[in-house]
């Protein structure tokens, strides 16, 4: 046995004899001292027998108050103790948690700079739980992912966009956008021709000189986007808010932006053929004359 254990017993074994002592004496103290205020001798026998019963009772009442406000107070320190280790373990919890956080954390980014697919798309998934632990983490793994998106989108293999590419924008996608603070994304000089952001929330991103050829964004939020001298032929913005954002000098053609909303929208020095309904032209800056609006209902009449 430890040499803290038996002291602690040791402790335990004085309290309780002491605890015993008390129990035994302290009442039979308290009757002796209450005799001296009563003339005893001048009762009879059955008074004085009535009177030392009376005594030994009111005795034992505050043997009994005083061991019952000790046990209160015994409860309360009981309490305040299990309440700090309580805090303790929550503090080491907590540790815990974080530490397997970043476990995780390191084993993703180890998997990310493998050649396989697999190996890649299963440690952006990781990264996608790790974003759902709340808002710092989220927009860690956020920038991450921009990052890695930025570097690996077309790379080498043409006009397809990768599977691991794909993922990482879906997990944007779906990202909890109430964390995103002032983060904000930025996919300028990336080929993101032909992927697949369909209702996805960007707003102030930034894409210029980005390669948007058939990239879809239907049904997206991209208020003050920037689009600066990007190319957007065939981008789809169909249903998209895009409100306040910058088409300067960007290639527009056969654009659909089909109940879009475009007001404050600037395209100056922007060209090309954009396919849209509803759209006041009053509310659009930057108009030249190489740049053409079309209602699809008109086309071909």
């Amino acid at each position: 046995m430890a040499p803290k254990t038996i002291f602690v017993w040791f402790v335990i074994s004085i309290l309780a004899v002491a605890v015993i002592g008390i129990a035994t004496l302290l009442p039979q103290y308290m009757v002796e001292k209450w005799l001296y205020q009563f003339d005893i001798y001048k009762l009879d026998v059955e008074k004085q027998a009535n009177l030392m019963i009376a005594l030994r009772k009111s005795a034992f009442d505050w043997v009994q108050l005083i061991f019952g406000g000790a046990t209160a107070i015994g409860l309360i320190g009981t309490l305040v103790y299990t309440a700090r280790n309580f805090g303790v373990a929550e503090r080491t919890l907590a540790i815990s948690h974080q530490s397997k956080i970043t476990e995780s954390f390191a084993k993703a980014i180890e998997q990310l700079s493998n050649d396989e697919q697999i190996m890649k798309i299963g440690a952006l998934y990781l990264l996608s739980r790790i974003a759902l632990n709340g808002k710092s983490d989220h927009q860690q793994i956020m920038r991450l992912l921009n990052l890695y998106i930025q570097k690996h989108a077309h790379k080498n293999i043409g006009y397809s966009i990768t599977r691991d590419v794909q993922v990482a924008l879906d997990i944007v996608r779906n990202r909890n956008t109430n964390w995103d603070g002032e983060l904000i994304f930025d996919f300028s000089n990336t080929d993101l021709s032909n992927s697949d952001i369909v209702g996805i929330v960007f707003r102030k991103a930034v894409f210029e000189h980005s390669n948007l050829t058939g990239t879809d964004f239907s049904n997206s939020i991209l208020e003050e986007c920037n689009f600066s001298n990007a190319v957007l032929n065939g981008t789809i913005f169909e249903n998209c808010d895009l409100r306040g954002c910058s088409f300067k000098g960007a290639t527009l053609d056969a654009v659909q932006m089909i109940n879009a909303k475009l007001e404050d929208a600037c395209f100056a020095g922007s060209s090309g053929t954009i396919y849209a309904t509803k759209i006041d032209l009053k509310r659009i800056k930057g108009q030249n004359a190489k740049l053409q609006f079309l209602n699809p209902k008109n086309v071909g009449d």
